[in-house]
């Protein structure tokens, strides 16, 4: 199995938001757990002085974020435990070379002990250090030869995207994605008709030991879907990917978040996102006065907002609804506060000829990515590394329990509405949430988008949340 992610500015670009933490081997700093607030582990998660030992990795908890602990006897040696429900625990190393920078599984624990994980280390950095490394990495990832005129998988996984996902899917693009960067880097090459359940798992168990144990589902869905469409169409006899389960693989496939922001947070994520490069935090602020999903205000064009009226008209397309419902569905209209419309205003002069709100010229599809904004959140927390790659820097932002997400945002505001004994109908209108589900009274209110009174909740929101911001200064002010 390939053992090596390279790590980019977007690390694990088209994956998990829950990126590794790496740290550059040169990074000769005391050995210490490395972990993402408030993770539980045993006693403790700082190692032994003389190095970490089996009986002090066998303890080492699962909790609610994925850490690393370093080996005081093996510098660059560290164990990424996951996040609970995920159960496993994977040595890894981070080095750069020839100017990339890497993520280097060595195996993972318990089949790999503490002992021989050292060895391959040391095997490692041997070959770093004659220049041999990216010769093995490639030898190791090299696919076998293939015989004149075969099928190979990446013709498959084309004739599947273009056929099966192209214009039926609300976001082709995450599928594209996952082809791109996990499906066919790992299997392209090879013969479809000599296809084994074992390489079948490589590209998820790849995503599990780079740490994204909750984005590796869906590799193996796109993965296993790719199979079955060339079951369905003749080119393979047996569905060989059909065994493969997520949770054999370490998959971590529902991990429901809770996280939410208090009154008394909010004042040190407004002061946190403030110390944010630009468009990231006009965009940050956006998504807190407006409470609107990362995708819709990501892929939101100018041609649907007026300034002027202070409304922002969502397609139907854009919103969060079956891909059935369309067709018959309203554009929703979102009430945007005073300070809303003065961040819009400031996002326009980054770029007058973009038709993206979002706009940016580092993007391929012309907009802010879906994993910047996660990205810039986990940087603040002290979880995401330097583009360097040496250690994260000291956490902007410190709070207690789960890590905070871009989605949080919108917990905050349906909280406040609720602690403010905002209408239940209102307060779920201002999330964009559909009222039908509800039943009862609330139901009857479902054909009405009660505009008027989200503009009124919106309104007293942005004045809460400038109620309790912190000094620093910013557009919001």
């Amino acid at each position: 199995m390939s053992n090596v992610v390279h790590l980019r500015p977007a690390a694990f670009s088209s994956t998990d938001s829950s990126t590794a933490t790496p740290t550059a081997e040169e990074n000769s700093s005391p050995a210490t757990a490395v972990a993402a607030p408030s993770a539980p582990t045993r006693r403790s998660s700082t190692p032994p002085k003389r190095g970490l030992t089996e009986a002090f990795v066998a303890d080492l908890a699962h909790g609610p974020a994925r850490y690393e602990v370093r080996d005081p006897k093996a510098s660059g040696l560290r164990l990424r435990v996951a996040a609970a429900p995920g159960n496993t625990k994977a040595w890894v190393w981070y080095a750069v070379d020839g100017g990339k920078r890497l993520c280097i599984t060595l195996g993972r624990w318990p089949a790999v002990t503490v002992d021989a994980a050292r060895l391959e280390l040391e095997k490692m950095k041997a070959r770093k250090a004659s220049g041999a490394l990216a010769q093995h990495l490639e030898q190791k990832d090299a696919p076998p030869p293939v015989a004149p005129g075969a099928l190979l998988l990446r013709e498959v996984a084309e004739d599947y995207y273009r056929t099966q996902i192209k214009g039926k899917v609300r976001y082709p693009e995450a599928v594209r994605a996952v082809i791109d960067n996990h499906v066919i880097p790992r299997l392209g090459p090879l013969e479809v008709a000599k296809l084994t359940t074992r390489v079948l798992r490589e590209p998820a168990e790849l995503a599990v030991n780079g740490g994204a144990e909750v984005y590796a589902a869906k590799v193996l869905q796109v993965t296993k879907a790719i199979v079955r469409f060339a079951v369905e169409r003749g080119d393979l006899e047996i569905d060989v990917g059909a065994p493969l389960r997520p949770k054999s693989l370490g998959i971590v496939t529902s991990r429901r978040r809770t996280r939410s922001l208090d009154d008394a947070e909010l004042g040190p994520v407004l002061a946190a996102v403030d110390t944010l490069g630009e468009p990231t935090r006009t965009l940050m602020q956006l998504l807190l006065l407006t409470g609107v999903r990362t995708g819709e205000l990501l892929r939101a064009r100018w041609s649907e907002i007026d300034l002027d009226a202070a409304v922002w008209t969502i397609p139907p397309e854009r919103q969060k609804l079956r891909k059935e419902r369309e067709q018959d569905a309203k554009p929703w209209r979102v009430p945007l506060s005073a300070p809303a419309v003065t961040l819009l205003k400031h996002l326009r002069t980054f770029d007058r000829k973009s038709p993206w709100v979002a706009a940016s010229s580092e993007s391929a599809e012309g907009h802010v990515t879906d994993k910047v904004l996660g990205r810039a959140l986990r940087r603040l927390q002290g979880s995401e590394p330097q583009r360097d790659g040496k250690s994260p820097r000291p956490a902007a932002l410190k709070l207690e329990g789960q890590r905070v997400s871009p989605h949080d945002f919108r917990r905050a505001l349906r909280g406040w509405l609720a602690r403010n004994a905002c209408p239940l109908e209102v307060a779920e209108r201002c999330l964009g949430h559909s009222l039908r589900a509800l039943g009862g009274v609330v139901a009857t209110y479902a054909a009405d988008d009660l505009f008027d009174a989200r503009r009124e909740w919106m309104e007293r929101w942005a004045a809460h949340l400038d109620a309790h911001r912190t000094g620093a200064e910013s557009v919001m002010s």
